[in-house]
């Protein structure tokens, strides 16, 4: 896949620049122009255009198949995700009667590769196009006890968090938010909920310390810290974290 942000929708230059692709690198499978008006550094924008192929790719991680688009977050480096996934595993001590909460979901890798350890999954994410995602990965590998919301997580664990009562507390909860961290509003909410563990995956060191001395204060303690290099030759690491609840 490659994916062209662009600040104007210009059809004539996204398709001469595919063309131009495709005729240099004929196993391109999708070229999408990604548009976006906003003064931001990011690869996703207002809306898309497909100039080849369907917009999506599928990957495989361990025994599971995914498909991402463009607007979807993935691990770009995917022999070490699947090693960050199969730590993020052990250290959840996984049993066939847990349920997951799956918390920044993306397009549900996370969920669907720990799911035959547990009883369910419920993955809240906020973009649409990853929920999507995520729905359709379940179905593309058969699992139907992996359910996904579409929301914003500081208000579908508050004010819209009826679907609690309906699919059940958890056992366990994975968090793996964006660079900036969780939302200092959301740990008392997840708090509330009583996990007996808790796992923590961060691209950024400083705001995960940040967010486990919120959820130490609030009657979680550090038990195990593990950084996983996805990102080799450069400074970036995931670090992954397990907390459990203090007696």
């Amino acid at each position: 896949m490659v994916n062209l942000v662009t600040f104007e929708d210009r059809p004539d230059v996204a398709s001469a620049i595919c063309a131009s692709l495709l005729e240099r690198f004929p196993t391109l499978t999708t070229f999408v122009n990604m548009i976006n008006r906003r003064r931001a550094q990011i690869a996703t924008g207002d809306f898309e255009r497909i100039y080849h192929g369907t917009g999506t790719i599928t990957e495989t991680l361990g025994k599971y198949k995914f498909r991402i688009s463009a607007k979807s977050f993935f691990q770009t480096n995917t022999k070490q995700a699947e090693k960050l996934f199969e730590l993020v595993k052990r250290l959840a001590d996984l049993k066939q009667t847990d349920i997951v909460y799956d918390l920044y979901a993306g397009t549900g890798t996370l969920g669907i590769f720990i799911s035959d350890a547990v009883s369910k999954v419920i993955g809240i994410e906020a973009v649409p196009s990853a929920v999507a995602d995520a729905e359709e990965n379940a179905k593309l590998n058969g699992i139907t006890h992996c359910s996904y919301l579409l929301g914003d997580l500081k208000e579908k664990l508050t004010r819209d968090s009826q679907w609690i009562d309906e699919l059940g507390r958890p056992d366990v909860v994975i968090l793996d938010p964006p660079r900036s961290g969780m939302h200092p509003k959301i740990v008392a909410p997840i708090v509330h909920l009583r996990p007996s563990r808790i796992v923590y995956v961060s691209c950024n060191p400083a705001t995960q310390a940040r967010d486990i001395r919120a959820l130490a204060d609030a009657g979680y303690r550090l038990e195990y810290l593990q950084p996983i290099d996805l990102f080799p030759q450069t400074f970036h690491v995931e670090n992954v974290a397990k907390l459990g609840a203090k007696p």
